[in-house]
This record gives structure tokens, sequence and C-alpha cells, in this order.
């Protein structure tokens, strides 16, 4: 099934993913325009809108919340689901899809201008005067896309798509609703307002995705000053409008679980382990394993009285980014349960082996614990940052299976910072962060599952990693009458 490429553009978008507890960034920036408002002002109120974001990532799914700004906007996050609704945008109407397979990246406005929101030289007795403007109203609009991609959906492959039958600008009635092509901006969103730019399939992703999409970003104000010469009303606006090119990329991922146990004999794909007296007692190589998906973390401690698995992690390999300057990234595994048995609820973390490791070079293929990574989990942070030991992300796993994609915020987000290390691009080892604790098992979906899967999501259960990259330098275009 060939993706849809889309923005879904919805005023309330928190409503409709159903995201609650977020905190709102109150900062106000210093300057004499309205830009300086919009960037400085809502990186000040990045803190507090952020702190309350991250406290909520861990239980609720919402972003770290301090993603780096990019002038009006910032890519708070990536990230898969399978079933969402989305909205198909052809010949200026809108159908409503549901259950759809989505990826999106999720676009967040800057803040809102200073105070006063800008000035105007006026001559008072001869001497120039800087008069305050008042501020009448303000807001931000996503505009038409680039050229050629000017459509609110485009259906196609994943290349770059061309545009038929699209309208050439959006309306300003929120999704669901008709859409115009009379010159124009689109919906009207408040400071820190969000909206999704998407990519949706009915089934799995086939062929991966690598779309660069334009999308147009408008902050527009209404003031008015006195006159002090005369003492009327004077109405004045401003307004910066900039283009952004983003690179959304499915970057697919090889490799596969680990587990201290040794066996004689090798266990069968479905998992099963008949002893075999003539086999040396050895490590078990799950790269074809597709039991419960084929991926696993966990750990079974000696004496535990389901079985004595041992510790188990997983260790995937990839390859260079996407396009662009990477402005968000998640990895995304299929959930397929925990064992019925074991606690569950575990937290696992992606963590980075050095790069002198000496088994980096040890698969994808054929792989077991003897070429395992030095890695020493935990959630804590060590001092120096090493990413074999502080996690780039972690997740608190449900003792249930979603059967639902999971995703992995990519970055290091202590304190402000906000950290994308380049190398978890080509490896990344998920392992629970606590390896002392036990019993507890947690299955995934692989690239062997995928083979044998006969329904969705099964049939696209390969892990991956999702890239947002900010393709060049943002341009100005010219502000829609």
């Amino acid at each position: 099934m060939k993706p849809i490429f889309g923005v879904l553009l919805v005023a309330t978008l928190a409503a409709l993913l159903g995201f609650s507890g977020r905190s709102t960034g109150t900062g106000n920036g210093s300057g004499s325009t309205a830009l300086t408002g919009a960037t400085t002002g809502s990186t000040t109120g990045l803190t507090t809108g952020g702190t309350g974001a991250t406290t909520g990532g861990t239980t609720g799914g919402l972003p770290p919340g301090n993603a780096p700004w990019q002038g009006l906007m910032r890519i708070e996050r990536v990230e898969e689901w399978k079933a969402q609704t989305s909205y198909n945008i052809s010949g200026g109407t809108t159908q409503t899809l549901s259950n759809m397979h989505v990826a999106r990246m999720i676009l967040q406005v800057a803040g809102p201008p200073t105070s006063p929101p800008g000035y105007t030289t006026v001559t008072v007795s001869g001497v120039p005067t800087a008069i305050p403007w008042t501020l009448d109203n303000y807001s931000y609009t996503i505009g038409a896309l680039s050229p050629g991609q000017e459509g609110v959906v485009i259906s196609g492959g994943p290349a770059t798509p061309a545009a038929t039958n699209i309208p050439t600008s959006w309306s300003s009635t929120p999704i669901p609703g008709n859409f115009n092509t009379s010159p124009g901006v689109s919906v009207a969103l408040s400071a820190y307002g969000e909206v999704p730019i998407q990519v949706s399939a009915t089934g799995p992703f086939s062929p991966t995705i690598n779309a660069t999409l334009g999308v147009n970003v408008g902050f527009h104000i209404s003031a008015h000053y006195t006159d002090p010469n005369t003492g009327s009303r004077v109405n004045t606006s401003s307004g910066v409008y900039t283009n952004y090119s983003l690179n959304l990329m499915e970057l697919l991922q090889s490799g596969s679980a680990i587990d201290t146990r040794r066996a004689f004999g090798q266990p069968n794909l479905a998992g099963e382990l008949p002893a075999d007296p003539n086999a040396p007692a050895r490590a078990v190589d799950f790269t074809s394993w597709t039991y419960s998906g084929g991926q696993f973390v966990g750990s079974m401690p000696a004496g535990s009285t389901t079985d004595e698995s041992g510790l188990a992690r997983m260790q995937f390999w990839g390859g260079t980014g996407g396009s662009g300057t990477c402005l968000a990234a998640t990895a995304s595994l299929l959930d397929m349960g925990s064992r019925t048995t074991p606690t569950g609820a575990e937290t696992v973390g992606i963590y980075i082996p050095s790069s002198s490791d000496p088994n980096l070079g040890s698969g994808p293929g054929a792989l077991t614990w003897t070429g395992a990574w030095t890695i020493t989990p935990s959630s804590g942070r060590s001092s120096p940052v090493n990413y074999w030991q502080t996690p780039v992300s972690t997740l608190t796993l449900s003792a249930t299976n979603t059967t639902d994609y999971l995703n992995w915020i990519i970055a290091d987000t202590y304190g402000s910072g906000y950290v994308i290390p380049s190398s978890v691009f080509n490896h990344m080892a998920f392992a629970l962060t606590d390896e002392t604790t036990g019993p507890s098992w947690h299955y995934f979906g692989s690239m062997p599952y995928t083979s044998i899967a006969t329904t969705f999501p099964g049939t696209d259960s390969r892990p991956r990693v999702w890239w947002v990259g900010l393709v060049g330098t943002p341009t100005n275009w010219t502000a829609p009458s």
C-alpha cells in the first residue's frame, strides 16, 4: 500500500490526539519587532513549557519539550502509530480516513509577540520619537506547501510526489471542512500551537518513506499607535513568513536480540529448544527468530520459576541519517507484549556503544551474546556523559500487549539541553535500565517476523528509526495579501 503524504491541520490538535497535562510557556522577549518577540520570547518560555512536557513524557507519550527552535517553529517529535485518523484533501474537499497507519512529525509554532510588539518613529517638535505599538491581535499560520507540492495531502510514492488536482492554498476552516483555492493562508494557530505533518497508509509503508516536503510558516500581528501630533489612531501591521524544507525518512535497522543463556543446540525459529546431547553448550543465535515477534529484552535471573533465559538485550545496526540537519528522531518497535508470568512494566533504554568497542563489527548476522557490546545500562546520567551508560531515550512499557508501535524519542534532554548523537543512527542497543531486576521479559517485532506475518501491523514490524531533517536554509516567502 503506497503511503499518502499530507499535512493534518487541526486547531485543537491536543483534543484530537488525547494529549493532556502540557504546561504553557510564558516567556516574553525583548526587542522592537514582532519577530524578535516570536523567537526570543518563545525561547524564554521554553523552559516552563518544556518542564510539563518532560514530566508527562514518561507515562503519557508527551514530547521532551525542549527541541531547539528554528525561527518561527520547531519539530517537537516524530512518531509512528498503527491506527489514527487521517485526512485526505484532494480537489478542494476533505475525506476523513480512519484506522490509518501514520508516521508524523509534530510542528510547533513559537510564542507570543513582545510587549510592545513594535515601534514607529514619528517626528514630534522636530525630534524623531519612537512611538510604541499597542497589540490588537496576532496569529501563526501554516501556508501552502512549496511549489509542486501545494496540497494538504499528496498521494503517491515516497519520493518527491507530483501534485495533481491539489488546491493551491488552504482555507481558514479547520479540518474537517471544504478547502478553497483562492490565494491566502491556512489555519491560524495560537502561540505554541501544534500541527502534524504526516504520511499515512492503510497498511505497511511500502516502499519505505523518504520524502522532502516544503512548509510555509507565517507570523502576523495587527497593532495600532496614537499619533502624538494629531491624537488620531493609526493602524499598522507586521509579518514574517518563512519556508522550511523538511525531510521525513524511515531508516530500517538490522540486528537481533541476544541473551546470556547457553544451550545444547540451536532453538528453531518458533522458540523451541530441543536438547541435543551431541552439541556443546553455546550462546544462541536469534538472528532469524520469529517467536512472539522475534525480538526481546528482559531479565530471567538464575532461579526464576519460569525459565533461566538470563539477561537479554537487542543490538541494531543502521547507517547514516537522512537529509539535512537532524531536528528530531525516534526509534520505533512493534509491541508484541510481555510474558504472562513475569512482572512486565519494564523500563527500556537506548544506549550507544563506544566507537572503540571491539564488537562493533560483530553483527548484524549470526549475532550472539559473545558479540555483545560493552554497555553498563542505567537510568541515570554518567559524568562525563557516555551513552553506553546514559540512555539517549527511555520508555516504560506496559505489561499488556498493545500491538502498536512503541516510540523512543531519541534525544538527550537533560536540563535545557537537546542532543541527538549522530552515532545512534549507526549502532543502538536496547536494554533494561536496571538489569539487576527480574523476572521480566518483553517481545517486539522483527525483520524475520515481517516475512511470515499475514496481517498488519505484523507485516510491517521491522525495527526502524524516523528522521526529520531541515534541508538547506529556511527562506522567506511572499506574504499573502
